[in-house]
């Protein structure tokens, strides 16, 4: 879909920030930056909001694998409350099992437990989005 829309493989780029690429509404990022240069980035220009923030629909939720990591995957987030983070992600892992990590995971939505430790931040993406 996005060689298609704009005539560039980015298969071979992180495809959790592709994706947000291809499906934001207003993604202000490019396909071929590695999450943790998207995470710079937002952070320099004032959009990075820590653990405690209550995310917006539309904004970017990132998480990490493992406990030594600093930042190792990203999303959009589709709702929050102070219980719970709902997020949709490109090569995640699929709960059902049916796509395993090995093979490039899935696109799935997401139920994290704010307090989740894997839950690095938020970048604040300034409106509030309709469907995606």
């Amino acid at each position: 879909m996005v060689k298609q829309k704009f005539g560039v493989d980015y298969q071979k780029y992180s495809w959790c920030v592709t994706f947000i690429f291809a499906v934001h509404p207003k993604p202000r990022v490019k396909p071929c930056m590695g999450v943790r240069l998207l995470a710079r980035r937002l952070i320099l220009r004032g959009r990075w909001r820590k653990r405690k923030y209550t995310p917006k629909r539309g904004d970017l939720i990132f998480t990490r694998n493992n406990k030594q990591e600093i930042i190792g995957h990203c999303g959009i987030v589709l709702s929050a409350d102070k219980d719970t983070v709902v997020s949709i992600e490109g090569n995640t892992i699929d709960t059902s099992g049916v796509f395993l990590p090995e093979e490039g995971g899935a696109v799935a939505i997401r139920i994290r437990n704010r307090k989740d430790w894997h839950i690095v931040g938020y970048a604040k993406m300034g409106v509030n989005y309709g469907d995606f």
